[in-house]
């Protein structure tokens, strides 16, 4: 019966109807204390309700259970990093890096690397997870941000770009827009600039004001 929970908390989460998942974990626990995918789905449940301290302490249960647990330590380290609390994070995510490493694990664990100002080892870590996943944005646009933050503009500007070829999203072009502001090559960064007006980025009057100061 806690298996058929599970199952059904899994699908729930799936479909971002969280507080139906976490009732169904509730069931699970009731009748399993040492089931740790219940403790997990709803920490992870929780976490995206963005109910940090519960989600926490969801995660730590289910990694006290069965401390082979990924996605425990997954859910924690993203948990940490929402807390504040980068360098927890990052051994979360050396934890989950030895159990399964994945793309989403080096991505995150980037995250958190950006976050504490560690640019060199941000952008090994985003290397890593684009042998896992080539054709995903998200480490590409990591790896831009702390090559931007390195100064080495010319490399940022070619990871914005692999980043927008997977993803058009504007917030890519913006930072790429910055990045050729830094170059002082303001009139690259006003056609950039003028791309973003025409997509589906929603603070539309902050892109003209920006644009009236170049």
């Amino acid at each position: 019966m806690g298996f058929r929970f599970d199952m059904i908390a899994s699908t729930l989460l799936s479909l971002q109807r969280y507080q139906e998942a976490i009732n169904c974990c509730d069931k699970s626990i009731q009748l399993n204390q040492k089931n740790d995918l219940a403790f997990t789905n709803k920490g992870s449940a929780l976490y995206s309700l963005n109910k940090y301290k519960e989600a926490l302490e969801y995660s730590e249960k289910a990694i006290k259970i069965n401390p082979k647990n990924d996605i425990a330590f997954g859910t924690k380290g993203l948990t940490l990093l929402k807390l504040q609390r980068p360098q927890e994070a990052i051994q979360c995510f050396d934890q989950e890096i030895k159990l399964q490493p994945k793309y989403q694990t080096f991505t995150d664990k980037a995250n958190a690397l950006l976050d504490l100002k560690r640019f060199q080892e941000a952008i090994e870590c985003c290397d890593k997870a684009i042998q896992f996943a080539p054709d995903r944005d998200q480490a590409f646009f990591f790896k831009a941000l702390a090559l931007s933050s390195q100064k080495k503009y010319q490399d940022a500007i070619k990871c914005y770009d692999e980043a927008y070829q997977r993803k058009k999203h504007p917030m890519i072009l913006l930072n790429k827009a910055y990045v050729l502001i830094d170059m002082n090559k303001k009139e690259e960064a006003k056609i950039i600039l003028k791309q973003i007006l025409d997509s589906n980025f929603q603070d539309k009057e902050f892109i003209k004001g920006l644009l009236k100061t170049l």
